[in-house]
């Protein structure tokens, strides 16, 4: 889900899901190198809000700030 807020001029993804597919911002390599990932659970701070994702990239798991989470439009279902 997108959400274009009026006078800001950007973007900014309302909810990420578990399954969702993103590509992690990277600030020293080129856009086209940044890592694709799925998102595997989200970190909810002491306010009950998410503001960190676990995200499997390849073998890896890593925490990631969901600033830095872009979603694109795919998501996986678990088949299992």
């Amino acid at each position: 889900m997108f959400t274009c807020f009026a006078g800001a001029g950007t973007l900014s993804i309302q909810s990420k899901r578990v399954g969702y597919v993103v590509i992690e911002h990277d600030d020293f390599s080129p856009r086209l190198r940044w890592n694709m990932g799925v998102v595997q659970e989200l970190i909810l701070c002491n306010d009950g809000l998410s503001r960190a994702a676990h995200v499997k990239t390849g073998n890896v798991l890593l925490a990631r700030p969901r600033v830095k989470l872009y979603s694109i439009e795919l998501y996986v279902v678990d088949t299992q």
